[in-house]
């Protein structure tokens, strides 16, 4: 999976952890890059595919992806972050394997 140029390669960055509130920043530059994506009409089919491929893990949980790991890592934001990364990096491996 082509993650290069994708929002993918940028949540990978393990620098993410390392900012004051990690999951709000994370969600804000999520937010920020899809919604400048949008603006440009740039699409970005492994982000999609990534988030739809989540929110089915989880059963099309109503609470976003952000309060379900906030709320089961028991709001330390620093642990959510990775593990986020971790299912993203799964997600990855994943789609690599199935090539």
């Amino acid at each position: 999976m082509r993650t290069t140029g994708s929002l993918l390669g940028h949540l990978l960055d393990p620098r993410l952890t390392q900012e004051d509130e990690p999951l709000i920043r994370l969600a804000g530059f999520i937010d920020g890059f899809t919604t400048a994506q949008v603006h440009m009409g740039v699409a970005d089919p492994a982000a999609d595919e990534f988030f739809s491929w989540l929110y089915g893990k989880w059963e099309r949980s109503s609470e976003g992806w952000q309060k379900k790991l906030s709320r089961e890592l028991g709001g330390d934001q620093r642990s959510a972050v990775e593990k986020f990364q971790e299912l993203l990096a799964e997600f990855v491996e994943h789609k690599e394997a199935v090539r």
